[in-house]
């Protein structure tokens, strides 16, 4: 069995308009909650923020609750 990865982001800003948050590890049920409260920490970070930029590329694992993450962070991107 493969040993569990957990859900590790990390976001920068390379321009103050702009951020990028990247996600790697398990996106399911569990996990989904970390990336939207992480979108709203970057957000709350950098309020002149206009684009955000997300980067799900290599995820270890994806369930159905899991791929809904990604479609939650655009709420507080657009409430931004």
């Amino acid at each position: 069995m493969t040993p569990p990865h957990p859900l590790a982001r990390t976001w920068t800003a390379p321009h103050p308009r702009t951020t990028w948050l990247t996600v790697r590890g398990e996106f399911d049920h569990d996990s989904q909650h970390l990336l939207v409260r992480t979108a709203r920490e970057m957000l709350a970070a950098h309020p002149d923020c206009r684009a955000v930029r997300l980067d799900c590329g290599e995820p270890a694992f994806r369930d159905s609750s899991g791929l809904s993450g990604p479609l939650m962070v655009s709420r507080p991107v657009r409430s931004a």
